[in-house]
């Protein structure tokens, strides 16, 4: 490796910081291994991968711009100093728009560079944001990946967006934004799919215009991060949503306002820490530790403890650890009690029995089981596979099937197909 690479620039950063490889690729939302081969000049970070290590570091925004520019990302340097001027932190990138309408195509990055007539290198680069496509190859894009109007409009707005500061005289208010988060937050709640991530990269557009133009814009900035990445959670996209909590997690703990709502970036964090790169659940006690952390933020709120307290049972008793988690959901139902939101109360009574089941003790965990309308569809489908196999459990197989059933239209209804293997599963075993 030659001295001055990216690779040495992060390596001597990191020991001035005291940080072992280890400190900082769980302060990144990266492997240990892929820091490694930065490190040993093996492989080179993209920018976002870059950027995450850099606010994970800390560093000030002169050792930003001279690291992008070990990236030759010529782009990234002068948004970044725009930044500076401005005060500003970085917008979202056109990369993501790009690779949103591809997944909605079901293309590959292979099929898109067909389409287009250039080489995957190039598709790669533009996801990435590492090069921009030229404004007629941003339209070229749109009519292949059927882009919508709205959907061309953001998009082709992005690219200047990424470039510059938004114009003073851009039409974007407090109450507008309010109202467009508002809107997602419903649909969220509703469990739709369809856009929502080209929907909440315009979200973003907008609050970064507003972040520009008022204090108040930092506020705003926090809310839609933490509700993208409550979407994101919602829809088991955990990686990407662990990326994003890493991302933004300064920005949204400068705003107290947001105490409550970080739980949610706190949650992306302790899931993703348990997991390996197939999305196996093989760490369950470094997500429970994590949460364990950071339960102290949430002391206001008995309702949000007591979810910290039955998602570490649910992870203790994937440890084997049996005795403990029940008597870690027993004390999130206690608490949950306390609060005023029956919902938490039956999602830490449903907890305890999920637990209890786990213990090979379904009769106790039969005595836990409740029903409660109007949740969430994940909620739902959560709370129709544990009827069905508390049910299963018992013998009681009749009882047992329209659980089943309908856990199965639920997830057609809302298009949940991270489902869909353990449907099967289940299907397999009746």
């Amino acid at each position: 490796m030659q001295s001055g690479s990216i690779g040495d620039w992060i390596r001597l950063t990191r020991e001035a910081k005291g940080w072992s490889q280890y400190r900082l690729a769980r302060e990144a939302g990266i492997s240990t291994s892929t820091l490694n081969r930065w490190e040993r000049g093996i492989t080179r970070p993209c920018i976002p991968e870059l950027e995450a290590v850099c606010d994970a570091l800390g560093v000030t925004q002169e050792q930003r711009v001279h690291a992008l520019a070990m990236l030759n990302a010529r782009r990234a340097v002068q948004a970044v100093r725009r930044m500076e001027e401005h005060h500003t932190v970085r917008p979202p990138l056109i990369g993501d728009v790009i690779r949103a309408l591809r997944w909605r195509r079901g293309w590959s990055v292979a099929e898109l560079a067909r389409a287009v007539q250039v080489s995957e290198r190039a598709v790669r680069a533009w996801e990435r944001s590492e090069n921009l496509p030229t404004d007629s190859m941003l339209h070229q894009l749109c009519f292949v990946l059927n882009a919508t109007a709205e959907e061309v409009a953001a998009l082709t707005c992005q690219r200047a967006f990424l470039l510059c500061p938004a114009e003073p005289s851009a039409e974007i208010s407090e109450e507008k934004l309010r109202e467009a988060l508002a809107g997602a937050w419903t649909c969220l709640w509703r469990g739709e799919t369809e856009g929502m991530d080209l929907q909440f990269l315009v979200l973003e557009s907008q609050a970064w215009r507003l972040l520009q133009r008022s204090k108040r814009g930092a506020y705003w900035w926090g809310a839609v991060q933490i509700t993208h990445c409550q979407w994101l959670l919602h829809q088991s996209r955990v990686k990407e949503a662990a990326q994003r909590a890493y991302a933004v997690w300064h920005d949204v703990r400068r705003e107290p306002a947001h105490n409550r709502g970080a739980a949610w970036l706190v949650q992306a964090i302790a899931r993703d820490a348990m997991r390996n790169r197939a999305g196996e659940i093989v760490k369950p006690l470094h997500g429970a530790q994590i949460l364990h952390d950071w339960r102290c933020l949430l002391h206001p709120w008995k309702e949000m403890e007591a979810w910290f307290l039955r998602c570490i049972a649910e992870c203790l008793s994937c440890a084997q650890r049996h005795d403990e988690a029940i008597e870690t959901s027993l004390s999130a139902l206690r608490l949950a009690r306390q609060s005023e939101f029956p919902v938490e109360i039956h999602l830490a009574q449903n907890a305890t029995a999920y637990v209890l089941l786990r213990a090979n003790r379904p009769e106790e965990s039969l005595a836990y089981l409740s029903v409660f309308p109007h949740q969430h569809p994940v909620n739902q489908v959560e709370d129709a596979l544990l009827w069905h196999q508390v049910l299963r459990a018992l013998g009681e197989r009749a009882d047992s099937l329209p659980w089943l059933e309908q856990a199965r239209r639920l997830v057609e209804q809302h298009h949940l197909t991270n489902y869909h293997p353990k449907l099967a599963q289940l299907a397999q075993a009746v």
